[in-house]
């Protein structure tokens, strides 16, 4: 998939744009943190020990790690141990808001809800940790769609984009797939969200 920054002030983002280094031979915990939103990640794979720290969003529940946020964990952070694959900045420290799948009549599906508890999370841990030059950059990865033909409720929508709207409030990249689309779903079936919004929101945030 391709992505889309929602936000791109260079003062203190330079380093989301050069970050594919394969010189990095050290733990890229001082780096920075990313505050990801996506499935259970396997936190004992060999190549995340350490690295992933898991933010509950709801009490009580208890997910499965899932394939699709360990892989997307480990394309980011995954150790120079000699095996497997390396991350983009190995040892980079993972917030993880972990999305549940329910099970829908299309399968397992994440929901609009959990969405947006998931955003909550995420914007309340901003406000409770303002940015230091010790923490490093924070970036926020996004790593799933909705799309537009789908049906999605406009009232749900502008609930979405304010709750983006108070994350980049924060001195954060936020970054969002730009497609991805699954088999049978067309690419000229309408637009995908919150990637349909990343213009105006750079233009907004300025």
């Amino acid at each position: 998939s391709d992505f889309f920054f929602l936000s791109t002030r260079e003062s203190n983002h330079t380093l989301h744009f050069c970050l594919w280094d394969s010189t990095i031979s050290t733990s890229g915990q001082h780096l920075g943190e990313l505050l990801l939103s996506d499935s259970m990640v396997d936190t004992k794979h060999r190549d995340l020990i350490n690295t992933v720290e898991v933010s509950q969003v709801k009490k009580g529940e208890v997910l499965p790690a899932d394939a699709h946020g360990t892989h997307v964990a480990g394309v980011v952070s995954a150790l120079r141990n000699g095996e497997g694959v390396v991350g983009v900045i190995p040892g980079l420290k993972i917030r993880l808001f972990p999305l549940p799948l329910r099970e829908l009549k299309e399968g397992p599906r994440i929901t609009g809800d959990d969405i947006l508890s998931s955003l909550d999370a995420i914007h309340s841990v901003l406000l409770a940790q303002p940015p230091t030059q010790e923490k490093g950059n924070r970036v926020v990865l996004l790593s799933w769609s909705l799309f537009e033909n789908d049906g999605i409720d406009q009232g749900y929508l502008e609930t979405l984009r304010a709750k983006l709207i108070q994350i980049l409030q924060h001195d954060v990249a936020v970054v969002v797939p730009a497609g991805n689309f699954e088999a049978g779903r067309s690419e000229q079936g309408g637009r995908v969200f919150p990637a349909a919004w990343a213009q105006e929101l750079r233009e907004q945030r300025g």
